[in-house]
This record gives C-alpha cells, structure tokens and sequence, in this order.
C-alpha cells in the first residue's frame, strides 16, 4: 500500500517533461504559422527603435502619416492612415474581426514595422519605453504578484502597487493571502479567474508611466465586476495618456475622442 501511495510522486516527472514536449510542440508549431507571415530579413528592415520616454510627459503627441499596415508588402490591411494624438486623448478602433485592428496597434507600438508611411511619438521613431501594451489574452510570468506588476515599471514602490491593485478590486485578495505581493503565481495564473487575469495585467499598464497606452480589447469576455473595475480604470487613465483601444464595446467607444472605423477586407 505504501508503494503504490509512492507511485504517483514517482512518475510526476515524466507526466511533467510530457506536458512540457507538448507545450513546445505546440509553440514550433505556433512559431512556423507566424513565421509565413514576416517579411524577409533581406527585403525589410526591422521596426526602428531609438526612442526611449519612461517619463509622464503631458506635451507627448503621436503623429501617423499615410500609414499603412499588414505583414507583407502587396498585403496592406486598410487604406493609409492618418492620425494625430495628444495627452488626454482616446482614440478607439472599430471593425470586424481580421480587419487590422491588432496590427494597427502592433504598428503604433514598433512590434512590426509600417508598409510605408510613418509612427513618431513626439517626433521621434517609437521605442520600446514608450509604450503601455495590454493584449487580448494577457500573460502572467512565474513569480510573485509584485514581480508581475513590475514587469513595466521595474521602479515601482510596494505603495504604488497597493493603490492600482485596490482601484481594480484586488485589495481584499492581497489581504487574505499570507506573503501578500510576494504570495507566488504562475505563467497559468492558477487560482485566477480570467476577469482577474486581466484586470492583473491592466494593473501593470497602470503602473507604468510610458505615454502611449495602447489597449487590445479589453473588456471582451469580461464577467461584469471585471467590466466595471476595467472601464473605471480606463476612465481614470485617459486624463494621463494617450490612449488607443481597440474595442467593441460601446462603454468604451463612449471614452472615444476620436474614433476610427475600419471596414471588412474584400477577400474576407
């Protein structure tokens, strides 16, 4: 009886290195999908990157010139774009699914580089500190709650993530844990609804004091105490950024200074 008590522990290696090749062949897999649809090193350069602004700055103004967007040259996604932007503006993005709306944003955010046309954030190429990015389905990393809020603000004070942990309804659950920020999550976020997973990673976007806050949806799927935290943060938010979401959600067209429209693809 005590052996086969055992038997369990004994073999949870190997159901963990199963789960783990799993895991990575889904993520090759994943990897070579993506992979069809980035430009060729020796026909496209990167997205540049030579800006950095980690501070609050209430002058920042995001210009987009003729900007048009897509993974490959022949492929653009909507006619050219143009944008401007300043601090305490909401621009929101509209329109089907598959018709640009998140490659606009990867655009605006440096991830992927413009088709032609131009990005520049107080007149200069974006940078990686310049951004706030929240995706449709945020990540968690291994580690404790403080290690996950710092992940875009590295300088931010146990005071700091507190307060935005409390304006997303997090309080009582930090209490109620016995290392409050240092109690541990996972890359899972095991013991996390997805409403929480969200609003915790809009927690990280908050702390950050980039300019430029760029929002993927965020309200989609949401349960309806996750909903009300998330458009109340974003109501406080807008007055400090610039802020650009994608989103169906009439609440959060309501926020909308500008709002751009994008139509469905003719070959969709």
């Amino acid at each position: 009886l005590f052996i086969l008590l055992l038997a369990p522990e004994f073999f949870q290696p190997l159901r963990n290195l199963s789960q783990f090749y799993h895991d990575r062949a889904a993520a090759m897999a994943a990897a070579s999908h993506i992979a069809k649809h980035l430009p060729d090193d020796a026909t496209k350069s990167p997205a540049e990157d030579v800006f950095e602004l980690t501070a609050d700055d209430s002058s920042s103004m995001l210009i987009a010139t003729d900007l048009c967007i897509g993974y490959q040259p022949g492929d653009v996604l909507q006619d050219p774009i143009n944008l401007k932007l300043s601090n305490g503006q909401c621009l929101v993005i509209n329109g089907p699914s598959g018709c640009g709306k998140t490659t606009l944003l990867h655009t605006l955010a440096g991830y992927l580089p413009p088709l032609s046309g131009k990005v520049l954030l107080n007149n200069q190429p974006m940078g990686k500190e310049a951004i706030r990015y929240l995706p449709q389905k945020p990540w968690i990393i291994n580690g404790s709650w403080a290690d996950n809020l710092a992940v875009l603000a590295p300088d931010a004070t146990e005071k700091e993530m507190h307060k935005v942990l409390s304006q997303l309804g997090f309080e009582s659950l930090i209490l109620y844990r016995n290392k409050g920020l240092d109690s541990q999550l996972n890359e899972h976020g095991e013991g996390l609804s997805g409403g929480q997973l969200q609003r915790l990673a809009l927690a990280r976007v908050l702390l950050s004091p980039a300019p430029l806050v760029l929002l993927d949806e965020p309200t989609a799927s949401l349960d309806a105490e996750s909903r009300q935290y998330v458009l109340a943060a974003l109501t406080a938010l807008k007055p400090q950024c610039i802020l650009v979401i994608s989103s169906h959600d009439a609440d959060v067209l309501a926020l909308a200074d500008h709002q751009l429209q994008f139509a469905r693809r003719e070959n969709d």
